[in-house]
C-alpha cells in the first residue's frame, strides 16, 4: 500500500471576481434606474459607469496576481503579457485622439483617416483669397448683422426677415476649419471668427458670398483639454471697425478690421496672475462705453485677479478690476436692471451685476453647479427680473435696489430645465432652452414647463421671428416653431459633421455654422 499523499485540490477562491462582476452590475444598474431629477445627469452616469468598469478590471487583475493561487509562472507571464501589449499599444495605437460630446460619449479620431490641420492645409493651398481690392469694412453693421456674440443684445434673437422652416436650407458652401468652438460675428459680406490653427490661434476673416479667406491674424497659442479638446472658445467682438478676439489661454486681441493688422494685445490672465480655467478662457469680449470687459475669474485664495476685469477699448490700458468670484464660462452681459446699466456675469458660483464704470459690484446671487460650471448667458427678463440656468436647475431672480441697496430674491427656482451649456432664449413669456439636450419651455412668470420634447444633445439655437434654428451637436440643423404650445418640429438636415458646440448665426437669410471641424453656409427659405 502506497504512503504517498493524495494532492489537495488548489482553490482558486473564484468567488471574488464574481463578486467584484455582480457588485459592478449592481452599482452600474442603480445608477442608470434611478429618476433623472434625483439622479446624476447622463454625462455623470456615463463617466461613473466607465470607472466602475474600470475599478472592475483592476480589483479583479489583483485578485489574478495576489490572491487567485495560481502558480506564480503563470501569473508573471501574464503580467509580463499584459505590460508588453500596453506598451505596444500606447506607440502604435490607430487612434489619434479622443474627445468626448457633452454627455461623456467618446469620439474616436483614427490614424487612418486624414488629420483636420492636414485637411485645412490642402484646402487653403486650392483657394487663392479674396481678391485685394474687395475692401473689408466693419464699421458700419446693419440691421440684419450680428457683430456681437449671439447678436447685438447677446440674446440669441435675430432680427431680419421671415423665414419658413418647412423649407430645407439649401447649402452654399462648405470646406474644412480650424478648431475651436467659437462662432461666427458678421458685417456682411465678411465674418470673423477664431480658430486653432496647428500651434496657433488664429483670428480670420472669410468672404461671406464663397467663404473664402481674406485675412489672418495669428500668434502663438495652443489650449487643448481631455474632455472639450483643442482650440479657442470664444466668439470674437466687432465693434467700430475694430475686432478683439480672446484666446482660451487668455490671450485678448485688438485688430483692425480692414486688414487683420495688431493694434494691441495684452494677456488677462497675466494681467491679473491669476490661473486658467480647466477649460479655458470662453466668455466673448464685451465692448461698451469705450471698454473691453472680460471675465477672467478670480482666484479667491490668493487674493488676485477680478471676476471682471476691463481695458481701454483704443490702446489696451488697463482700467478696473473687480469682484471675487470664481471663473465660469459664461460671456458678460450687458443690462439695465431698475434703472441702472450694468455689467452682468454669470461666474462659477453665483451670479453678479457691476457697475460699467468703476467696477463695483452691485448685488450677488449665489448658485452652485456641478464642477463650477456655470456656462450660459443670463436672460433679461425686464428692469428688474433676471433668468439663469445650469445643471443645477433654472430660477427667476428678482433684482432691484432698495433703500440706497441692492436687494435679489428667488422669484421661482426648479429643475424643469438644466441648460447645461446652451443657451436660454426668452419669447413672448416664454423661455426656451435645451434640457441637458432636450427642447424645452417653461412660463417664465411660474417656472412651470410647458412641453418638452426632441433631442440635440448639447447644441445651440437662435431665433427669427417664430421659427427657432437650432444646431445640434452632431451637426445637425433643425427648424422648430416657437410656440409655447408643444413641441413643433419643421425639418431638419445633416448641416455638417462632427461634434458641434459653436452658436450658428443668421444674417438676412444666410445662415453661417462651423465647429472644429469644417464651416458651412446655407441659404433659408430660398
Amino acid at each position: 500500500m502506497s504512503d504517498s499523499k493524495i494532492p489537495i485540490p488548489v482553490r482558486h477562491r473564484f468567488w471574488i471576481p464574481g463578486f467584484v462582476v455582480l457588485l459592478s452590475i449592481i452599482t452600474i444598474g442603480t445608477l442608470w434606474e434611478m429618476p433623472e431629477n434625483l439622479g446624476p445627469e447622463i454625462a455623470e452616469r456615463r463617466m461613473y459607469s466607465t470607472l466602475t468598469v474600470f475599478l472592475g478590471i483592476v480589483l479583479i487583475f489583483l485578485w489574478y496576481l495576489f490572491l487567485s493561487r495560481y502558480s506564480i509562472v503563470s501569473r508573471i507571464a501574464v503580467f509580463a503579457v499584459l505590460i508588453t501589449a500596453g506598451v505596444v499599444i500606447s506607440k502604435a495605437s490607430p487612434i489619434r485622439r479622443i474627445e468626448f460630446t457633452g454627455d461623456m460619449v467618446p469620439q474616436f479620431d483614427f490614424a487612418w483617416t486624414k488629420d483636420r490641420q492636414d485637411a485645412l492645409a490642402e484646402h487653403q493651398k486650392q483657394l487663392t483669397a479674396t481678391e485685394a481690392s474687395a475692401t473689408v469694412d466693419l464699421s458700419m453693421p446693419g440691421p440684419d448683422d450680428v457683430p456681437d456674440y449671439r447678436g447685438y443684445h447677446r440674446d440669441g434673437i435675430s432680427p431680419g426677415p421671415a423665414i419658413n422652416g418647412k423649407v430645407e436650407p439649401k447649402l452654399l458652401w462648405k470646406h474644412p476649419i480650424g478648431g475651436g468652438y467659437a462662432s461666427f460675428v458678421v458685417v456682411a459680406p465678411w465674418a470673423v471668427t477664431i480658430e486653432q490653427r496647428r500651434d496657433d490661434e488664429a483670428v480670420v476673416c472669410y468672404d461671406i458670398r464663397n467663404g473664402k479667406q481674406r485675412w489672418i491674424h495669428s500668434y502663438p497659442a495652443h489650449f487643448s483639454e481631455v474632455l472639450g479638446g483643442e482650440g479657442p472658445r470664444a466668439t470674437p467682438t466687432i465693434a467700430e471697425g475694430k475686432v478683439y478676439s480672446l484666446g482660451a489661454l487668455g490671450h485678448l486681441t485688438c485688430l483692425d478690421a480692414a486688414e487683420g493688422k495688431l493694434l494691441w494685445q495684452v494677456n488677462i490672465l497675466d494681467e491679473g496672475h491669476v490661473k486658467n480655467l480647466q477649460w479655458g478662457m470662453a466668455g466673448s469680449p464685451l465692448v461698451v462705453d469705450g471698454k473691453v470687459i472680460v471675465s477672467p475669474g478670480s482666484q479667491q485664495s490668493s487674493g488676485q485677479g477680478g471676476a471682471l476685469v476691463a481695458f481701454d477699448a483704443a490702446s489696451g490700458k488697463f482700467l478696473w478690476k473687480a469682484g471675487e468670484g470664481l471663473g465660469g464660462y459664461s460671456s458678460p452681459m450687458p443690462a439695465t436692471l431698475g434703472g441702472k446699466k450694468q455689467v452682468l456675469s454669470f461666474e462659477g458660483q453665483g451670479v453678479a451685476g457691476y457697475d460699467i464704470e468703476q467696477g463695483r459690484e452691485l448685488w450677488r446671487h449665489p448658485w452652485k453647479s456641478d464642477y463650477d460650471v456655470n456656462a450660459i448667458q443670463p436672460v433679461v427678463v425686464d428692469d428688474s427680473h433676471v433668468a439663469i440656468s445650469s445643471t443645477a436647475g433654472c430660477a427667476l431672480l428678482e433684482v432691484k435696489p432698495v433703500d440706497g441697496k441692492w436687494s435679489v430674491s428667488e422669484v421661482w427656482k426648479n429643475r424643469n430645465l438644466k441648460a447645461d451649456y446652451s443657451n436660454l432664449i426668452l419669447h413672448e413669456g416664454h423661455l426656451y432652452g435645451l434640457d441637458l439636450g432636450i427642447m424645452t419651455c417653461l412660463d417664465v412668470k411660474t417656472g412651470k414647463r410647458l412641453w418638452k420634447g426632441g433631442r440635440f444633445g448639447h447644441g445651440q439655437f437662435l431665433l427669427r421671428g417664430d421659427v427657432f434654428i437650432v444646431q445640434g451637436e452632431q451637426g445637425e440643423l433643425a427648424m422648430v416653431k416657437a410656440t409655447p404650445e408643444a413641441f413643433q418640429p419643421l425639418s431638419q438636415i445633416q448641416a455638417i459633421e462632427g461634434q458641434t458646440w459653436n452658436n450658428p448665426t443668421l444674417t438676412g437669410k444666410q445662415l453661417l455654422v462651423r465647429n472644429h471641424l469644417e464651416m458651412a453656409s446655407f441659404q433659408l427659405d430660398e
